[in-house]
């Protein structure tokens, strides 16, 4: 008999397929690894976040992390790759703090002078999609 339902995907999963569960009864948790490289903690009483504002930790999950950048105003940095998204991270919290979708495989990111913008340079060897562009900003 079903008796909990969790949608990561409602949790703020990237990529929502569940690879991983572990159920620990004595503590009344589930740990929950996806296919978007994110590590949710779930109560098993109600299937609430425990961490409200998301997975434990999240990353790249798809080839290689091949751009970084750091900004020059706040102890930030962004990374792009392979998994077509564009993720800022905090030094000091030392975790992924927000994530962006980008259209396709990148290979190097820049901050603006004032860390307000990010240019990405989109390309790759591997073509994956039609709309893949090799040198496109």
């Amino acid at each position: 008999e079903l008796k909990l339902v969790i949608n990561t995907k409602e949790h703020g999963s990237f990529k929502p397929a569940v690879r991983s569960v572990f159920w620990n009864t004595e503590s009344s948790k589930i740990l929950v690894g996806t296919a978007g490289s994110e590590i949710f903690e779930f109560s098993s009483s109600d299937g609430s976040n425990i961490h409200r504002d998301g997975p434990i930790d999240r990353c790249h999950f798809d080839g290689e992390c091949w751009g970084l950048s750091i900004n020059p105003m706040l102890p930030q940095f962004a990374t792009v790759g392979d998994d077509e998204t564009l993720r800022i991270w905090d030094l000091l919290e030392k975790r992924n703090i927000k994530t962006c979708a980008l259209e396709m495989m990148s290979r190097a990111c820049a901050y603006s002078h004032d860390g307000e913008m990010i240019a990405v340079g989109f390309g790759s060897p591997q073509k994956r999609t039609s709309k893949q562009f090799n040198g496109k900003w």
